[in-house]
């Protein structure tokens, strides 16, 4: 039961390491990029033509974004350009439910009773 426990464990926290972040839009791109004092990634940029470009690390520089692309390739767009920008971020929502999920499941494994599981009233 003991190693069936930590491989279930580690499969759940495994999964939510993922789970956990996602990526948010900055209200203001510009003002909020400065706050970063290097490379922030990865990261979707939206520019005003429709374009959508993924950054694996960018940074303002000047009234610019410049950064990497997929596989290193250095791009730079003018921030005049740019409609939006999203930063993969922690996601406080996403991590509380993972948090549930692995308590319930952690709960379940000993047969507790819980919260988690629905009630039939049978």
């Amino acid at each position: 039961m003991t190693r069936r426990f930590g491989r279930m464990t580690a499969t759940l926290l495994l999964a939510g390491l993922s789970a956990c972040m996602s990526y948010q839009a900055l209200a203001d791109p510009a003002a909020e990029l400065h706050r970063y004092p290097s490379l922030v990634g990865p990261a979707h940029v939206t520019l005003r033509n429709g374009e959508r470009l993924t950054f694996d690390s960018l940074q303002v520089d000047g009234d610019s974004l410049r950064g990497f692309l997929k596989r290193g390739v250095p791009k730079s767009v003018s921030l005049a350009n740019v409609e939006k920008v999203e930063l993969r971020m922690q996601d406080d929502e996403k991590t509380g439910q993972l948090t549930d999920a692995v308590v319930c499941a952690i709960i379940g494994m000993f047969g507790g009773e819980s919260d988690c599981q629905s009630d039939d009233g049978d």
